[in-house]
């Protein structure tokens, strides 16, 4: 019996610092214990410590902790000590890590440590309670490696893997789901993966997973994926549960798409076949390679109002298609058809009318899976309405001819007439102004304020006027020069525009950017050097913000050459971009924004088309303007690179 149950209980508990039951404590408890001081001798161990690192109790009294740590960590082992030291602070069981300790043989034990800080007469010791965790190491080390396995397998799985928790909430998904379905890992996980179905079928999607979560029974479920690229993927998803039902879903995406695009190419291609052969606009049959009349389609027989017994079986030279006098080309065309030739001609039927109707005839070997040719398939096209059509077509594209023709002409007239009114209305508008002029010098004074702003009124006017014609005369002039087309460097043509604008540029404090190289277009130097000039000047004048920036640009990838000219300016609203292009239009008053004709953007479009191109707007109100004009490589007049002959015999390119 123990000192305690010996003890009379008359005389009270035993005291707490009685050696003999803390001792008693200490070898009870399950763990391994020891005590050292600040030196890190130990000074106490129990009997489950000893065992644990292989050592008799009594020869681990007196030694230093840190031989019972690994040689791998010992040297940084007092430094720990020391700012635990300095700290003192208790440290339990569920707040430490997995450490290594060493054993008596060199071996080593993975084991979790609690430290607490205590002191007996006055010296300062600390309490480790050390823990064997051998086993739930190996386990987590076994779990770890299944987990590696599994993902392994899953990574190199051709189909798309996914694995839920207990509630059917996804948490992992391979990298062939996330190729799959286009969504990224983290956007699959809880039920996110449904934003990958495609918006009709995911109601039925998500209706049978939640089923499933419900139950233990398996989920399956085929539906569309819309994959971030925009392409449509077909999938069939298919999971279990895990462990008897206890555990989350494993499951699978399989990518259909492939097998449900051969089977609509086999779909639409028996479509097709069916359509070609029940359609009535051509015949359609099929032969022995020795010539036998084996099928023929309904448009076929109609051509000759025949039934089907009436040709079915016999050869094909002795059916009504074919006159006597046709049999030896016929029998020819199906030899060489037979040895394996794409036969082809043209020829004559007489229809059941007594109409003769020419025929595009054709006979096309059909192998079998040996390669070798295993029947003949004739095909006819009644060509009589096709040439008729095609006379009729002539004929209307001669008469179009002649009406471009006329309208050839009509415009130059127009533009003959814009330049000879420009430029013969500026004589007298000329007069006009100068006897304006004359009479404010000398007649000024004699006049009333009435009749002085008259006179301003009708000076101001002729300048107006005179502009207009300017921009008139420069509109008919864009269609009567011929355009210099050669190869160009824009940026040199920009670089030149942007200078010249230097000092309105500087005025108006604006920032202009050039976006990368704009490269080499065959254009009229001149006139495109005009197009960015006039771009440019808009996109400064209106804009009255603080911070004034105009990007110039290529747009990438585009596959005629593409240009644009931005800016952060006003902007336009959506209603007026038919209007800005037109002749003398302008939105805002006649002296707003440095005032103007409105003609700038008539000629820019005109220069444009002139080049073949078109010129389109974007913009919105306040929120500035992007004018984005394409220049095609070959304008209209040019020839292709290489042509030399044709440009030496054109002597409309003679200077």
């Amino acid at each position: 019996m123990s000192n305690a149950e010996s003890r009379d209980p008359a005389a009270g508990a035993p005291a707490a610092s009685d050696p003999s039951l803390l001792l008693g404590v200490v070898e009870a408890a399950p763990d391994g214990i020891l005590v050292v001081d600040v030196d890190g001798t130990i000074v106490v161990a129990n009997s489950q410590l000893a065992r644990l690192f292989g050592y008799a109790q009594r020869e681990l009294i007196g030694r230093c902790v840190d031989e019972l740590v690994p040689g791998r960590l010992r040297a940084e082992h007092p430094a720990h000590r020391a700012r635990y030291a300095a700290t003192r602070r208790s440290r339990a069981l569920a707040e430490g890590q997995v450490l290594w300790g060493r054993r008596r043989d060199g071996s080593e034990v993975p084991v979790e440590i609690s430290l607490s800080p205590t002191e007996a007469s006055g010296a300062a010791l600390v309490i480790a309670v050390v823990r064997d965790v051998t086993r739930r190491h190996a386990l987590q080390s076994a779990l770890r490696d299944s987990e590696e396995r599994y993902r392994t397998l899953a990574e190199a799985a051709p189909v798309g893997v996914f694995r839920t928790d207990h509630d059917g909430l996804v948490n992992y998904v391979n990298e062939r789901w996330v190729e799959i379905a286009g969504m990224p890992a983290h956007r699959a996980f809880g039920d996110g993966w449904l934003d990958a179905i495609h918006p009709e079928d995911r109601p039925e999607a998500a209706a049978a997973w939640h089923t499933a979560r419900g139950c233990i029974d398996p989920f399956e479920c085929e539906c569309r994926l819309l994959h971030a690229d925009g392409s449509v993927r077909w999938v069939l998803g298919r999971a279990v549960r895990t462990d008897g039902g206890r555990d989350g879903f494993v499951g699978t995406f399989t990518d259909l798409t492939q097998h449900r695009e051969t089977e609509q190419r086999l779909h639409e291609r028996d479509r097709r076949f069916r359509a070609i052969v029940d359609q009535e606009f051509q015949s359609v049959g099929l032969l022995t390679t020795d010539g036998i009349v084996l099928e023929a389609n309904a448009s076929a027989l109609s051509s000759i109002g025949a039934r089907p017994e009436d040709v079915i079986g016999k050869p094909f030279w002795e059916t009504p298609w074919w006159s006597e006098d046709q049999h030896a080309q016929l029998r020819e065309a199906i030899r060489s058809a037979a040895s394996g030739e794409f036969v082809r001609f043209e020829t004559h039927h007489r229809g059941p009318a007594g109409r003769t109707v020419v025929v595009d005839f054709s006979l096309k070997p059909v192998r079998g899976l040996d390669n070798r040719v295993a029947y003949l398939l004739p095909e006819g096209r009644d060509m009589s309405e096709a040439i008729e059509v095609r006379e009729r077509l002539r004929g209307l594209a001669e008469q179009l001819a002649r009406s471009n023709a006329e309208l050839r002409r009509s415009n130059q007239d127009l533009d003959d007439f814009a330049y000879v009114a420009s430029h013969d209305l500026k004589e007298p508008l000329r007069g006009i102004a100068n006897y304006a002029a004359f009479l404010a010098e000398d007649y000024g004074e004699r006049l009333d304020d009435d009749g002085r702003r008259m006179l301003a009124t009708t000076q101001r006017l002729c300048e107006r006027m005179g502009t207009m014609l300017d921009s008139l005369l420069e509109y008919s002039r864009v269609g009567r020069t011929r355009a210099a087309f050669v190869p160009t460097d824009l940026d040199a043509v920009v670089g030149e525009v942007v200078e010249s604008l230097r000092p309105m540029i500087d005025e108006q404090r604006v920032r202009v950017e050039i976006a990368g190289p704009l490269g080499r277009v065959v254009c009229d130097a001149v006139r495109i050097g005009e197009v960015f000039q006039n771009l440019l000047v808009n996109a400064i004048k209106y804009n009255d913000g603080p911070d004034k920036l105009v990007e110039i640009g290529r747009v990438p990838e585009s596959a005629i050459p593409t240009f644009f000219v931005r800016d952060n300016g006003i902007g336009i609203d959506a209603a007026h971009f038919g209007v800005i292009f037109g002749m003398f239009r302008r939105l805002h008053g006649r002296e707003a924004y440095g005032g103007g004709t409105g003609a700038g953007l008539s000629i820019t479009r005109k220069i444009i088309e002139r080049h073949g191109g078109e010129i389109r707007v974007e913009s919105a109100l306040g929120g500035g303007s992007t004018f984005t004009f394409s220049l095609p490589e070959n304008p209209p007049g040019t020839r292709p690179e290489g042509d030399a002959d044709a440009a030496a015999h054109d002597p409309a390119d003679r200077r």
